[in-house]
């Protein structure tokens, strides 16, 4: 891989690098062979029936709790024996059949169609570059297909590859991402035989004995973007005449056509969470911390569908907010500018034109520049007529109304001259994209802050709120004991319980919850206790996320534990509701205990001894 991606394909020198060969197994690889190990084990819960009681699966407004994946630890192929049409079926409850699904009629999941959609673009970009001989195009291709592969389709289903749907969407879940790594172990044969081979091989004994060639290597090369979702090489039957043949290009065209819009929006949706990532990082805004709102500016109303329908879930999981707007007027929050596409127009050779042309462009009104973008045709500017992509469209984020004082107001003028500034210093010579792309940060105005990347703008509300504060705190107490699961060497099977003592910041102790006035009784409604609270959303969320009895830790006995109970873990945590809320903080302290004498207390003390 690391020679098919180098000059020597096209009869260059090559300098050979270690570097580059471990950027090949870092970056194609080990996320290849993650996606893969990753199938495998969810099939194997599957088949075992453990469905997913984890916290943040897609439409809960939070990502995945860090320490879930506690027995996910372990060698794939191993787990591969115990799974699918070679595994011991009467030892489990169901079996994972990839075949009976059909994907076709089943796979309604908005990133079920989208990760299908991918698979076909991806062969069809292999097929055409490798008839070329163009090799060396096929491996940054693949980085991305990989990339996104694990970064959206994985990440953001793992709660239904583990069952936090329901046994039926894990199941379309599975037989999707089975399907779409066996055609990627099939096109990539050619390029990489032995872990093409590897995977196939265990992949395929989920299927029907016979239904594929025993290698990869014997298997047909997969069809492109108008093949059928079972893997067919394309083109029509020849028995069925000419209208069978129109009818079966007219499906292909409307597949393609709908391949390529859900393409485009799920890819603008992965840059909506990446700008939204950027934003808490550079409001220091952790992610567990739910938001009140994300506003979603683009002009196109498809993606905007999609975003408030299909994708929505999606949105509101991986940037934790409650609430997504989408906005298709670019002027509500944001200004426009249009800047010249400095490569396009020194193609057209206009020479002594170019510095006029961009001046008049950057004099154009905001008005003007939404006409370019909505336009159908071109546009005449300073006597030279451009079309739509010779002219570059920047957002730039402004409060609605022109609200945000005096103050802000003039942050955001002088981070308009330090733009322009950047795009006038790269030249004509394509410097200036590279300074318009600098326009994706925006000063924040307020508790409003966004950020774009020329194409989609992202707002985000950080105005501090108790309650969201909270909710975050208690994803936090989550993750704290998903922790401590993991290091003390638990799995989701083992029977324990679960006890907290809160130390309020103040020094007063809210295990216990206990009444009467005064400071105690204080920190025990607006403190770390208050998320423990009888009734409240957030204790409601904790048992629901930690799946065990949670019970505070007895008053007044020390560390003791109830009768009968031994401790397999314990940890203190500083945990912090929002100090911008109002809200305090302290440690936290918290215990997982088990039955004395039971088969996993054995368990951890022989483990211990090795």
């Amino acid at each position: 891989m690391y020679l098919i991606n180098s000059p020597v394909v096209r009869a260059e020198t090559l300098r050979f690098k270690e570097e580059g060969v471990f950027g090949v197994v870092k970056d194609v690889f080990l996320p290849w062979y993650n996606a893969y190990r990753f199938l495998v084990q969810a099939a194997s819960r599957y088949e075992a029936g453990i469905g997913h009681h984890g916290a943040g699966g897609a439409g809960e407004g939070g990502e995945e709790e860090e320490g879930e994946d506690e027995d996910d630890e372990g060698d794939a192929d191993a787990d591969a024996a115990g799974a699918g049409a070679g595994g011991p079926a009467a030892a489990r409850r169901r079996v994972f059949d990839p075949a009976s699904v059909d994907l076709a009629r089943e796979a309604t999941n908005v990133l079920d169609v989208w990760v299908g959609a991918a698979a076909r673009g991806l062969v069809a970009f292999v097929r055409e570059e490798m008839a070329a001989y163009r090799l060396y195009t096929v491996v940054p291709e693949l980085v991305r297909f990989v990339d996104r592969l694990t970064n959206v389709y994985v990440r953001f289903n793992r709660a239904r590859l583990k069952g936090g749907g329901g046994e039926r969407d894990a199941r379309v879940a599975l037989a999707t991402l089975h399907s779409v790594l066996l055609t990627l172990a099939r096109a990539m044969a050619p390029f990489t035989p032995f872990l093409s081979e590897h995977m196939y091989r265990n992949l395929v004994r989920a299927l029907p004995a016979g239904s594929m060639p025993e290698s990869v290597h014997f298997a047909p090369f997969p069809g492109g973007e108008e093949g059928a979702e079972g893997g067919g090489d394309g083109g029509g039957d020849a028995g069925e005449g000419e209208g069978g043949g129109e009818a079966a290009a007219a499906a292909a065209a409307a597949r393609r056509a709908s391949d390529k819009r859900i393409r485009a929006s799920v890819e603008r949706m992965t840059r909506v969470v990446e700008l939204g990532r950027v934003l808490r990082e550079r409001r220091g805004a952790p992610l567990k911390r739910p938001l009140r709102r994300a506003v979603v500016v683009h002009p196109d109303a498809e993606f905007l569908d999609d975003v408030a329908g299909r994708l929505r879930a999606y949105v509101l999981s991986e940037l934790n907010v409650r609430a997504l707007e989408p906005c298709a007027d670019p002027l509500k929050y944001c200004s426009l500018r249009a800047e010249p596409e400095w490569g396009a127009l020194a193609a057209r050779g206009l020479g002594r034109e170019l510095p006029r042309v961009a001046a008049a462009l950057k004099a154009l009104s905001p008005e003007e520049v939404l006409a370019i973008e909505t336009g159908e045709g071109g546009i005449e500017v300073a006597g030279v007529t451009l079309a739509k992509g010779e002219v570059r469209v920047i957002r730039e984020f402004r409060a609605p109304g022109g609200a945000g004082g005096q103050e802000q107001q003039q942050q955001q003028q002088q981070q308009q001259q330090q733009q322009q500034q950047a795009a006038a210093g790269g030249g004509g010579g394509g410097g200036g994209k590279k300074g318009a792309a600098a326009a994706a940060a925006a000063a924040p105005l307020g508790h409003l802050d966004a950020a774009g990347d020329g194409d989609v703008l992202v707002v985000l509300d950080f105005e501090p709120d108790p309650a969201l504060c909270r909710a975050g705190a208690a994803r936090e107490v989550v993750n704290r004991f998903m922790r401590l699961r993991k290091s003390a060497g638990l799995v989701p099977t083992d029977s324990v319980e679960l006890f907290w003592r809160a130390v309020e910041a103040g020094g007063a102790g809210g295990g216990g919850g206990g009444g009467g006035g005064g400071p105690d009784a204080a920190a025990a409604t607006t403190g770390l206790a208050s998320l423990f609270a009888e009734g409240s959303d957030e204790l409601a969320y904790l048992r629901g996320a930690l799946v065990a009895p949670l019970r505070p830790l007895p008053e007044g006995a020390g560390s003791s534990l109830p009768d009968g109970l031994v401790s397999v873990a314990r940890d203190v945590a500083s945990v912090d509701l929002g100090a911008e809320a109002g809200l305090g903080g302290g440690e936290l302290e918290i215990v997982i205990a088990a039955k004395a004498g039971s088969a996993l207390v054995e368990r951890l003390a022989a483990a211990a001894k090795v």
